[in-house]
């Protein structure tokens, strides 16, 4: 019982810190490579997270996990004109910019 209720507290707290949330397929119109990550700028706005240019600036700190990897996708994503699909946290502290989490470049 003590575990089925261990697992349970486990589950209800992952669904409490984080409310994912996506964009639809965008474009990134800007790149923004700075000391602390890479900001980009895309068609979607979500001024709920990101407080900069209409809510359209996102933000890979480069202390995320696979920075590298995830940057470098994102450039090649933005030289093709390839759309990307984005979750990010929607319970984040409105910022400048929002963190993404993950995304998926459209072939």
């Amino acid at each position: 019982m003590k575990k089925v209720f261990i697992l349970g507290a486990l589950i209800c707290s992952f669904n409490l810190f984080a409310a994912w949330k996506s964009s639809p397929y965008v474009e990134i119109t800007q790149l923004y490579p700075a000391d602390s990550g890479l900001i980009f700028f895309t068609t979607h706005a979500d001024t709920t997270v990101s407080s900069c240019e209409g809510g359209k600036r996102f933000y890979l700190p480069i202390t995320g996990e696979n920075y590298s990897v995830k940057a470098s996708i994102l450039i090649a994503a933005y030289m093709s004109k390839k759309k990307v699909f984005m979750t990010y946290d929607s319970n984040q502290p409105k910022s400048c910019a929002a963190v993404v989490n993950r995304f998926i470049v459209q072939r």
